[in-house]
């Protein structure tokens, strides 16, 4: 998650500028609508494999995967304009919007599902002291 919302803090004129850009870019528009389908698709995959493997609940209703991916993009592509609008622009904070964006998905795991995401977790802090 760090790497991707690093991604992000370097084309960051982008994302702070993408309502104006979709408004005015016809192609940036369209090409981005097609890439949020995609992504909104592979999540539902990914939230529907996991649930196959027992690391995720099965879903509650029609089109509950479909309203958390569109949770987590909403999030996901518009944290930098919440982070500068609540810290500043100079105050960047990755773990924090790292750590927002991963625990969207913790009321939906499984035990299994749980135990892995702790083991991530783990995992990532002993990566970072070394």
């Amino acid at each position: 998650m760090d790497e991707l919302l690093k991604l992000h803090l370097k084309y960051r004129f982008f994302l702070l500028n993408l309502l104006d850009l979709i408004k005015n870019q016809e192609l940036i528009r369209d090409r981005y609508l097609d890439m949020i389908a995609v992504r909104k698709s592979q999540l539902i995959h990914l939230f529907t494999q996991m649930a196959t493997e027992g690391l995720f609940v099965k879903e509650r209703f029609p089109g509950n995967f479909e309203n958390l991916s569109t949770q987590i993009f909403m999030l996901a592509d518009y944290w930098l304009s919440h982070n500068q609008s609540v810290f500043g622009p100079e105050d960047v904070r990755l773990p924090f919007y790292s750590k927002l964006i991963s625990s969207m998905i913790v009321p939906y795991l499984t035990e299994k599902g749980m135990a892995d995401y702790k083991n991530t977790l783990s995992s990532e802090r002993e990566l970072k002291l070394v």
